[in-house]
């Protein structure tokens, strides 16, 4: 074959192999085909089913679940089959969005039913859905969303599912909620509901509507009882968002029965972002256990959070008897860099518990250190019987 001949066929061959790829390539700038309903499942034109199917089909996230709101909020019970047909066709992953508001939508109309298709529903996230469909149906109905509670018992669900139902109780304004919660079994997963519900009076009404719902919480005064852990969990919730509030309530329950642990909770959450308003307040409470276990817990949490201001606070501080639990404290942080310095402050704290604790801790880690300046102080320290 001449030479021009060559040319040409590579030239054909080349022309046909990009034409072939042209052809199998759609362009770029044309978008991807619509998704196709499984066989069988479209629904006819002009359906509420087909609408649901256009809604889920669409391919902005925040447009899909705009319409798809709209759409099912307009429909009834007698939809549900025909929906269900629809999401089975299009929603193929268990932790769609679009399957809680399924869950939603289905709890409001056949709440049972939606409950147990996601509390057994392998192809679907159930501990989320089981939630979503909870939530709903206690804004209807509590005490029957509360009596599906036993078929969860001793699962990773009960403790979220008694969040949920307490949340949608309170979001459905129903009166009797206080009633409800001194029926329920003591424990975590009471005190993690109503610390759920705290934050959430906190945040969307304020401190002041949050604690007149604590005080309206009849009174039980066991410990780890509905009243006190109402009463602590909304004095916690409300010193994240407003410290002055806490402190003030604090401050009149916190040596009462109701209010027992009130002091050490809003003085941790305190400390953590303001220390010396906290020790401030501190020192203005009356004596006994509860301020002192208060002042060990927000010392050690502003140690925790910042430590080089809660050591120099200290340092300008008079040692006084109130002050006893964070100059325990301060005085094992101390002991690290300068034992013999915490030694002196050991030697200032009146409890004599206390301060026995603190001045051993400091001998011993100066006796690793520098055991023969340890000894020579020992030796010449006027220390209790058997310490030595």
């Amino acid at each position: 074959m001449r030479p021009w001949g060559v040319f040409i066929a590579l030239s054909l061959i080349g022309l046909g192999f990009g034409l072939g790829f042209l052809a199998a390539s759609p362009p770029p700038s044309l978008p991807p085909p619509p998704r196709a309903a499984a066989p069988g499942a479209l629904p006819a034109p002009g359906t509420p089913a087909a609408a649901v199917y256009e809604a889920l089909l669409n391919p902005d996230a925040f447009v899909r679940t705009a319409a798809l709101g709209a759409v099912l909020a307009e429909l009834g019970p007698d939809d549900l089959e025909s929906v269900r047909t629809v999401y089975e066709s299009v929603v193929s992953a268990p932790t769609d969005p679009e399957l809680a508001m399924l869950a939603q939508w289905w709890a409001r109309h056949d709440p049972e039913s939606a409950f147990e298709w996601a509390r057994t529903n392998q192809s679907v996230e159930t501990e989320y859905l089981v939630v979503v469909v909870l939530r709903t149906w206690a804004q209807q109905d509590p005490n029957a969303a509360s009596n599906v509670l036993g078929k969860l018992a001793a699962t990773p669900i009960f403790n979220p599912a008694m969040v949920a139902i307490l949340l949608g109780w309170e979001e459905g304004g129903h009166a009797d909620l206080p009633t409800f919660l001194s029926r329920m079994p003591q424990g975590m997963p009471l005190q993690t509901g109503i610390e759920a519900l705290a934050r959430r009076k906190t945040l969307r009404h304020g401190a002041a509507d949050a604690i007149s719902w604590a005080k309206s919480v009849p009174d039980d005064m066991k410990p780890g009882g509905v009243k006190i852990t109402t009463m602590r969990r909304v004095a916690s919730a409300i010193a994240e968002f407003d410290p002055e509030a806490a402190i003030a309530f604090a401050t009149e329950y916190g040596d009462k029965p109701q209010g027992t642990g009130m002091y050490t909770r809003v003085a941790r959450v305190v400390a953590r972002g303001d220390g010396v308003r906290a020790m401030e307040w501190l020192a203005t409470l009356p004596d006994g256990s509860p301020r002192t276990a208060a002042v060990s817990a927000a010392y050690r949490k502003w140690l925790d959070v910042d430590r080089e201001a809660a050591m120099r606070w200290m340092r300008s501080q008079q040692t006084e008897p109130w002050l006893d639990p964070a100059v325990q404290l301060f005085a094992k942080r101390l002991a690290l860099e300068d034992p013999e310095l915490a030694l002196e402050w050991a030697a200032e704290i009146d409890d004599g518990r206390r301060r026995h604790d603190a001045i051993l801790r400091a001998a011993r880690l100066w006796w690793l250190a520098d055991p023969i300046a340890a000894q020579n102080w020992i030796d010449g320290a006027d220390l209790p019987d058997g310490m030595q």
